[in-house]
């Protein structure tokens, strides 16, 4: 590994940890601590600890409850952190962000007790915010996942992604996603947030994050811009 201390921003950081458990550390080898990241690179451990997320999120490296980081080459999550907004916008080398972080405690309704296969009444954390591509703002995601998987989430750093901090902070077994899309329009109160007119065409895209059995985690809807926005979807015949 490269004992180059120099000071790293957050890409060259990220590019630098890619190569070591890409091309450096052999597959299941332990990463070096945090500790020792931040001083090899020249950085703080919070900026490795987003740098690690984000690869586990990618499925490259994986987190072992009091053992630390392990190279991990699957391609479990590489598929999850590219359908949501932030794996789409970082994939086509734009700059996500959250110009909005709001972290709140609610109880499950009804509908929500349906989405999430959960007693009525269950405690919730929900998290709004307002994304935005190169400090725009695109669109509007709330998220709820129960609050005993997420206890001390009670905020989100603005640059940060949800769907890494779940898969790298929280290490939970997010292993498909369900996804509709479908259309909507914006009302006065998400016109206003997004710097748009009301009763602009807008996609609604549904998402339910499940474990390997199908168990619901949590469960997101983002309400995107539709001047702004379009989605893409290739589909490929197999062979006969």
């Amino acid at each position: 590994m490269s004992t180059d201390s120099s000071p790293t921003g957050p890409q060259a950081l990220r590019e630098a940890l890619v190569e070591l458990v890409t091309h450096e550390l052999a597959d299941g080898a332990r990463l070096p601590s945090e500790r020792e990241l931040a001083t090899t690179y020249g950085v703080n451990r919070l900026t490795v600890r987003r740098a690690v997320d984000a690869l586990v999120a990618e499925g490259l490296v994986r987190r072992r409850q009091g053992a630390g980081s392990f190279v991990s080459r699957t391609a479990r999550s590489r598929s999850l952190t590219t359908s949501s907004f932030t794996g789409e916008a970082r994939a086509r080398g734009l700059q996500p962000g959250n110009a909005q972080v709001s972290v709140s405690t609610v109880s499950a309704d009804a509908r929500m007790s349906s989405l999430l296969e959960i007693p009525p009444g269950t405690e919730l954390r929900t998290i709004m915010r307002l994304r935005t591509v190169a400090r725009s703002p695109i669109a509007i995601d709330q998220t709820w996942i129960r609050r005993e998987l997420v206890e001390d989430l009670t905020t989100l750093e603005r640059d940060a992604s949800l769907l890494e901090t779940l898969l790298g902070r929280y290490e939970l077994p997010i292993d498909q996603i369900d996804e509709t899309v479908s259309a909507s329009v914006l009302d006065r109160r998400s016109a206003q947030m997004l710097r748009a007119l009301a009763m602009m065409p807008a996609l609604l895209v549904a998402k339910t994050m499940r474990s390997h059995d199908g168990t619901p985690i949590a469960y997101s809807e983002t309400l995107l811009r539709g001047d702004r926005y379009k989605y893409h979807n290739t589909i490929t015949r197999k062979g006969n």
